[in-house]
């Protein structure tokens, strides 16, 4: 079946298999590129710029480096 023919029946779906077929197709396309799917209710570091004062100062330097060129 191709695309073209695909859409038209994906659009006719309730919202809640239309979620159900993206969270699929994610899960399809992690699989295929052997990436570790996300696991509910499990913790995952995240970077935040908060008290990153370091990476603002380098930021604002090439800022101005680009701003002289």
């Amino acid at each position: 079946m191709l695309l073209d023919e695909l859409i038209p029946t994906v659009k006719e779906l309730p919202r809640i298999d239309k979620l159900r077929l993206m969270q699929f197709l994610a899960t399809d396309l992690a699989e295929a590129e052997d990436v570790e799917p996300l696991v509910i209710r499990e913790q995952y570091p995240v970077w935040t710029p908060v008290n990153a004062v370091s990476a603002g100062e380098t930021l604002l330097e090439l800022l101005q480096q680009h701003e002289e060129e």
